[in-house]
C-alpha cells in the first residue's frame, strides 16, 4: 500500500496488477508535483526483500472545457471517486439530486448512499462547487411528455404544492449542510402546451418559498416549455421569477448565450446551459 498525506489522504492498494511487457505497472494519483519514493517489497513466502525507486511523472493536462464546466450523475459518486475527477477531469462543479418527498419524487431511480453531510463537506474541501437539483412534481398529467407524478392543473392547488416543495427542498439541503445563500434548482422537465398557468403558479410559489428561507431560486427546463413560459411571465406584478435559470438544449455548444429562449438580456450572468 502507498500512502500520501497532503490536501487529502489517499491509500492506493496495489493488488492484482499485471505488468506490461517492459515490466511497468501504471498508477495514477495526485501530488503537488512529480515525486520519487523508495519502495521495499517482500515476498510473503520466501521473506526475500528488495528496494527500488518509484518515480512519478506529471499527469497529462485535462481535456479542454469551458470555464465553470459541470456535470451531474443520477447517483453521487464516492468522495474518493470525486477526488479523482477533481484531479484529472476538466470539471469544477457537480450537480446532485437531493432527497424529495417520496410521494412526489420523480427521480426515484437515484441511489444516494453517498450523498451525506460529510460527503458534502469533503467535496467542498476538495474545491468542488455543488448544484442541488430537486426533481419533484412535474407538469399536470394532461400536458406531461412522460410518465411523471404531475402537479395539479388548478393554479391555486399548484401554488400550495410549490410552497410544499420549496419547504421540502430546503429541509433536504439543510440536512446536507448546504446553507442559505446557495441555489436550489427545480427540475421541471419538458411538457406540452396547455398547462402554463399551473406550472407558473407552482414555480412562483417555489421561488417564494426558497427565497424566504434565504436560498437562491433556480429553475431547470427546456426552451420550448419551461423557459418559454418563464420568459413570458417576467414582469407580471404577481409573479416571483427565479433568480437563476438552467436551460436544456442539447445543441452541443458550451455557451450560455445565443440560445434564443430565453433571450440574452434575461437572467444575465445567472444561467446554466445543459448543452450535451
Amino acid at each position: 500500500d502507498l500512502h500520501r498525506v497532503g490536501r487529502r489522504q489517499r491509500q492506493m492498494c496495489i493488488r492484482d496488477r499485471v505488468a506490461d511487457s517492459s515490466g511497468r505497472i501504471e498508477m495514477r494519483w495526485n501530488c503537488g508535483g512529480p515525486q520519487t519514493w523508495a519502495v521495499t517489497v517482500r515476498g510473503l513466502g520466501s521473506g526475500t526483500s528488495t528496494t527500488f525507486a518509484l518515480a512519478g511523472s506529471a499527469a497529462p493536462a485535462p481535456p479542454d472545457a469551458p470555464a465553470g464546466a459541470a456535470f451531474d450523475a443520477r447517483s453521487a459518486m464516492t468522495a474518493d471517486q470525486m477526488a479523482i475527477w477533481k484531479d484529472f477531469s476538466p470539471f469544477s462543479t457537480v450537480g446532485v439530486y437531493i432527497d424529495v418527498n417520496s410521494s412526489w419524487d420523480n427521480r426515484a431511480d437515484k441511489i444516494q448512499s453517498n450523498l451525506t453531510a460529510p460527503w458534502v463537506s469533503q467535496i467542498y474541501a476538495d474545491g468542488w462547487s455543488i448544484i442541488p437539483i430537486y426533481v419533484g412534481f412535474q407538469a399536470p398529467d394532461q400536458c406531461a411528455a412522460a410518465r411523471f407524478e404531475g402537479l395539479s392543473a388548478d393554479p391555486a392547488a399548484a401554488r400550495t404544492q410549490g410552497l410544499a416543495s420549496a419547504a421540502d427542498a430546503v429541509d433536504s439541503v439543510s440536512r446536507l449542510g448546504i446553507g442559505p445563500g446557495n441555489p436550489i434548482y427545480y427540475d421541471m422537465e419538458a411538457y406540452r402546451p396547455g398547462c402554463a398557468e399551473a406550472v407558473l403558479s407552482f414555480l412562483d410559489a417555489w421561488t417564494e418559498g426558497v427565497q424566504s428561507a434565504g436560498y437562491v431560486s433556480g429553475v431547470y427546463g427546456s426552451r420550448s416549455s419551461t423557459m418559454w413560459d418563464l420568459s413570458r411571465a417576467l414582469g407580471r406584478p404577481d409573479f416571483d421569477a427565479p433568480d437563476a435559470i438552467w436551460v436544456s438544449t442539447g445543441n452541443g455548444r458550451p455557451d450560455n448565450y445565443g440560445l434564443e429562449i430565453p433571450s440574452d438580456d434575461l437572467w444575465t450572468n445567472a444561467r446554466i446551459h445543459q448543452y450535451r
